[in-house]
């Protein structure tokens, strides 16, 4: 399994990858970790996208970022992803949440600079 993070003072982003086959999966966990939502996304060479599927735990909120990253990593790979997302901060702020966002699609994007380089 491979890691890059970010930290954010209050939390630290953990995102791990691994091969499967050709596919990838991809856990993204910070604070208290725990599953909150996972994405299953596939690409259509028909209709050149990819097709997503997202199921979240009740009262979490990770949905989001689960699909708009698992969607994000599979159009540029053109590789099935699933991205399981479980990030919890107690007494989190507005701008704590929009910096761990904002974090989640950077780490993402390093991501896909990296698999990039590989293939």
């Amino acid at each position: 399994m491979q890691r890059i993070t970010k930290n954010l003072g209050r939390i630290e982003l953990f995102l791990d990858w691994i091969n499967v086959g050709n596919d990838y999966l991809i856990l993204l966990r910070g604070g208290e970790e725990h599953i909150g939502s996972s994405c299953m996304a596939y690409f259509d060479s028909f209709r050149n996208l990819a097709i997503t599927s997202v199921m979240s735990v009740p009262e979490h909120k990770e949905e989001e970022i689960a699909n708009n990253c698992a969607k994000k990593i599979c159009e540029s790979t053109k590789k099935t992803t699933v991205f399981v997302a479980g990030i919890h901060l107690d007494n989190i702020t507005k701008k704590e949440i929009q910096d761990i966002v904002d974090a989640s699609y950077y780490l993402v994007d390093k991501l896909i600079s990296i698999l990039e380089e590989n293939n």
